[in-house]
This record gives structure tokens, sequence and C-alpha cells, in this order.
């Protein structure tokens, strides 16, 4: 939950190990439009799922970002991108 400004959530996979292992509990900020660059690591809705992935790649297409995203430990991109609808919270490493 985010109540507050900040929230805890478990790791509940291993596409962030390394980083991230499965189990870890994390710190995050909600989300409320704060500027974001690549590299971040975001929590967003994907699959049905709240995934914690990083931000890999961002175009700007009529005036809205597309936030391109990848687990740390995944071969492949996710498929897509996120929007800043899609996006819920920050994860503070």
């Amino acid at each position: 939950s985010c109540q507050f400004r900040y929230g805890i959530m478990v790791i509940g996979s291993n596409s962030m190990t390394g980083t991230l292992n499965k189990g870890d509990a994390i710190i995050f900020e909600e989300y409320k439009n704060q500027e974001l660059e690549e590299g971040r690591v975001i929590i967003f809705d994907y699959n049905g799922m709240q995934t914690i992935h990083r931000i890999e790649r961002i175009i700007k297409v009529n005036g809205e970002y597309h936030y391109y995203t990848k687990g740390d430990a995944n071969k492949n991109a996710d498929e897509g991108y996120r929007t800043q609808n899609d996006i819920h919270n920050l994860q503070h490493l």
C-alpha cells in the first residue's frame, strides 16, 4: 500500500536478480508525475501484475512519454511500453 508517501513490498520474482533479489523487501515512493530518467527502477502494472523493472529507454510521442522497461536479469525487454498512467511507484536503491 502507499497510504503515505512511502510504502514497502517484497520482491516476488527473479527478474531483477543482482539488484533486487527474490524475497528482498524494498521501500518505494508513491509516483506523482515526477520526472523519470533512463536507468530508474519503477513499479508498474504489466500483464495484470505489479512489476518492478528498470527504464531502458524513453521516447516522447505526440506529447506522451513512452517508457520501455526490462528486468535487470531478463534477456529481453518487456513487450511494448509503459505510460505515466501505468506507473504507480518509484523504487529507491
